[in-house]
């Protein structure tokens, strides 16, 4: 059996700072019309990218504080344990109920909101320790005592990092770069 590498707090660190400066490197050289007017073919603008980025990273902020991430992100509470069998996370249901919750704002606010929400989630990971990081998922859900899931430490990459990488093509063919 191989064992999964354990996570190093500074390179978890690294990685998402990394990820973010890419990030917000691309965000700022995008005008303020273009942030709001030209979408994508699901009708997102890049406003509606950098808006959704902070409610992920600020859920995942919220799950390291041992808190309802849901709650954080204004998403029905999804609970494998709690639904019926074959029941799954409706992502884009989730996406869309976010979306939904964030509109209104302004580029100025998202873009705020976005340095919070990474200030948020690094402070979350600082506060833990690498064997903290390295606990599985159900160490971070209520009753916090399971031993369910990868270690958090995925998660959290994933949900930063990986995410910001994912969203910088997508933000970019909307403006045709």
């Amino acid at each position: 059996m191989s064992e999964i590498p354990r996570a190093a707090k500074t390179e978890l660190t690294a990685r998402m700072d990394g990820a973010f400066d890419t990030l917000t490197g691309v965000l700022d050289t995008i005008d303020e019309s273009d942030m709001v007017g030209p979408t994508d073919d699901e009708g997102w603008t890049v406003l509606d990218h950098v808006v959704h980025l902070c409610s992920w990273a600020e859920g995942i902020a919220a799950l390291l504080r041992r808190e309802s991430r849901w709650d954080r992100m204004g998403i029905p509470e999804f609970d494998p344990r709690q639904n019926p069998p074959g029941t799954e996370f409706d992502l884009d249901e989730a996406n869309a109920t976010m979306r939904q919750r964030n509109q209104g704002l302004t580029v100025a606010e998202a873009q705020q909101r976005l340095q919070a929400a990474h200030t948020e989630v690094t402070t979350a990971v600082d506060a833990l320790s690498d064997d903290d990081l390295n606990l599985p998922y159900g160490r971070f859900v209520e009753p916090f005592t399971e031993d369910i899931g990868a270690p958090v430490f995925g998660r959290v990459l994933r949900t930063t990092a990986g995410h910001y990488n994912e969203h910088v093509p997508w933000i970019l063919a909307i403006l045709g770069r």
